[in-house]
């Protein structure tokens, strides 16, 4: 018997903004994007094959959450990722149920930023205002489903999210930690040791030296180290070319990507995507005869 993964309760008002017809793109795939206006039944629970991320925003009343036996309350002004392949529910206060706005995604990228940022939690409750950032995905997808500008809207929310540590938290981090946060957000800047200098107002050299003392490595060789890491992951899970790819991390040209690439990797960036191309198509099989049927 097919065992059920997925249960919900309901008796409230939705406007669903879109639904994702297309394939599933292995960088970011949004499914579902929407708003709830809940009612005092609300109730929804999945099961950990749930293979999406959640990522919600609060514009009134209250809502609570349950994951691996800890409960969170929500409110106004507050939003929350629940992260995949996780056991969870989550439901409506019965005197005061909230609304919200919410996207369903997945992809390398999400799992990407959520590691840069360091939000590992099976759930994770800030309070941040995100209501720009689902007013422009609303905007976006009413035009196109566009992967690169749909990337800097998700990246904006998760940022925005990141940021909305207490001030003691971050004002209790070494200096080398704060600086490694800030190089992690921004890597998609093309950013320099002057550029992280500049941030926390002080001189390169001195910038230089303290993330060299805390990591025994300099800032360079850490801004470039993450660069290729990206770029691997790009490689192997994303039909972006290695042009796009070099733009994108803000290299000067693509001769300099690549040899960089083939210091740190051991092989070209083409045949690294070649290699890992040829993975994915072996671990596809019944898509590769559909298509040769077609």
């Amino acid at each position: 018997m097919k065992k059920n993964n997925f249960f919900q309760e309901y008796h409230y008002k939705e406007e669903l903004w879109f639904i994702n017809t297309d394939s599933q793109s292995p960088v970011l795939n949004v499914e579902l994007t929407g708003i709830t206006y809940a009612d005092p039944t609300y109730h929804i629970r999945r099961k950990a094959l749930w293979d999406m991320y959640i990522l919600e925003y609060v514009t009134d009343g209250i809502g609570y959450i349950r994951c691996n036996g800890q409960k969170y309350t929500v409110g106004k002004g507050d939003c929350y990722i629940i992260r995949n392949f996780t056991d969870h529910e989550y439901y409506a206060d019965p005197q005061n149920p909230y609304q919200k706005v919410w996207v369903n995604l997945s992809g390398a990228l999400v799992d990407h930023l959520l590691d840069v940022f360091n939000l590992s939690e099976p759930v994770i409750v800030r309070h941040a205002d995100l209501s720009d950032c689902f007013e422009r995905l609303r905007r976006q997808l009413e035009i196109e489903y566009n992967l690169e500008q749909l990337s800097q809207i998700i990246l904006n929310m998760i940022f925005k999210i990141s940021e909305s540590f207490k001030p003691h938290e971050k004002q209790n981090l070494p200096l080398a930690e704060k600086m490694k946060i800030f190089i992690d957000k921004n890597i998609y800047k093309n950013i320099s040791t002057a550029d992280v200098a500049e941030h926390f107002h002080i001189t390169p050299l001195y910038a230089s030296r303290a993330f060299k003392k805390h990591y025994q490595q300099t800032i360079n060789q850490y801004i470039n180290e993450s660069a290729l890491k990206l770029s691997a992951q790009w490689l192997k899970t994303s039909d972006y070319t290695i042009g796009e790819i070099s733009d994108m991390l803000g290299y000067c040209n693509d001769n300099y990507f690549s040899n960089q690439f083939k210091k740190r990797f051991g092989c070209s960036p083409k045949q690294y995507q070649l290699q890992h191309r040829q993975k994915r198509i072996c671990n596809n099989p019944v898509k590769q005869d559909e298509k040769a049927q077609n």
